[in-house]
């Protein structure tokens, strides 16, 4: 009788330490031309079951899903649509000196 309390309680401690630490899922890799915002804040490194992440572009995106959910530790669906820009990248601009000593 000894003998099967100690067997339940392993499996007892066995279970309850695998329900209770359920992955969580890993932070999504940031787009170049946009950020993904998540409903929920990171805890160890990971977002908590249930957790949706949102992209936003920052002008257009290409087709596929703007959302995901994390599911037993993997996001539904496992990526997100990309952003692209349409049209010639921005350029950042130096200032100039000019002087005007020079003109005429």
């Amino acid at each position: 009788m000894f003998m099967f309390g100690y067997i339940l309680s392993i499996f007892f401690f066995v279970f309850i330490s695998d329900v209770s630490s359920a992955a969580g899922c890993p932070r999504l890799p940031e787009p170049e031309d946009g950020h993904i915002k998540y409903n929920s804040q990171l805890s160890s490194g990971t977002y908590e079951d249930g957790t949706i992440a949102k992209l936003w572009c920052e002008l257009n995106r290409k087709e596929g899903p703007m959302y995901t959910t994390c599911v037993d530790g993997y996001w539904d669906p496992p990526e997100l649509a990309k952003c692209e820009r349409k049209g010639p990248k921005r350029r950042r601009f130096a200032s100039a000196h000019v002087d005007l000593a020079n003109i005429s």
